[in-house]
């Protein structure tokens, strides 16, 4: 049993002007707290320039955020919930309504496993990274 899962969407091909600025993506990452039913507390958007955009919404469950590059047609896309997203499906035609991407790699990453798995193997505390 994981504390959270991180859900993790790269999305290749992308039409570059929904990638280029916020009223688009803030609507994107809406729809998506929307449909999968998460609880947004607060949001903040950046404006790149010439163009460019990162995006972010904390939730009650934790936060999705996005960071496009429209030069690259290219947008990476993260959900970290405390709960399990049943709405895969939904998310990717949302994607497709507003970015409508040739490829998407989707990678979903379990978090804290240790915290639930007492027999986890335990990194010695005497080593630090340089």
């Amino acid at each position: 049993m994981a504390i959270g899962l991180h859900y993790v969407f790269d999305l290749y091909g992308c039409r570059k002007e929904p990638l280029e600025t916020v009223g688009n993506i803030q609507l994107l990452l809406q729809e998506v707290v929307h449909v999968v039913g998460l609880h947004p507390i607060g949001e903040k958007y950046n404006q790149f320039s010439p163009h460019g955009v990162t995006g972010f919404i904390l939730l009650e469950e934790s936060h999705i955020s996005i960071h496009t590059w429209p030069e690259e047609n290219f947008a990476a896309l993260d959900i970290f919930s405390c709960r399990d997203i049943t709405a895969i499906q939904e998310i990717y035609l949302i994607f497709q309504k507003y970015l409508t991407p040739t490829h998407i790699d989707t990678h979903i990453q379990k978090r804290g496993n240790r915290l639930t798995q007492p027999d986890a193997i335990q990194m010695d505390s005497d080593r630090h990274v340089s």
